[in-house]
């Protein structure tokens, strides 16, 4: 599924439903990163290809994920894996930072969706 279609990530976790019962583990790993690049060459929409991706994908594959898993939904509990990267804090500066920033938004969903 790409991940950045929510109808297509609900279609996959129907399928998911459908195929293998009850969900106990999400990994989030998609992630898409381009050319290397300085800032004034980015556009908007590479910009919003890779947070597309990187970012909503994980919102919304861990969305789902916690609508099958969590106690208060009736699911026996789960663990959610969100890949990141060590450009989160490095920055990418000069190469990928439009990456480097979109990792930074999975570390901040991670941390906020744990507590």
């Amino acid at each position: 599924a790409d991940v950045a279609d929510e109808a297509q990530v609900m279609a996959m976790f129907g399928a998911l439903d459908a195929g293998l019962g009850t969900l106990s583990a999400l990994v989030n790993n998609a992630g898409i990163l381009f050319q290397q690049a300085n800032i004034e060459q980015l556009t908007a929409e590479r910009i919003n290809q890779v947070l597309g991706t990187n970012v909503t994908g994980y919102f919304l594959c861990c969305r789902e994920a916690v609508k099958r898993m969590a106690l208060r939904y009736g699911g026996r509990g789960g663990a959610i894996v969100n890949v990141s990267s060590a450009a989160s804090r490095l920055g990418a500066a000069g190469e990928y930072v439009d990456y480097a920033a979109s990792k930074g938004a999975v570390d901040t969903l991670t941390i906020g969706l744990s507590r």
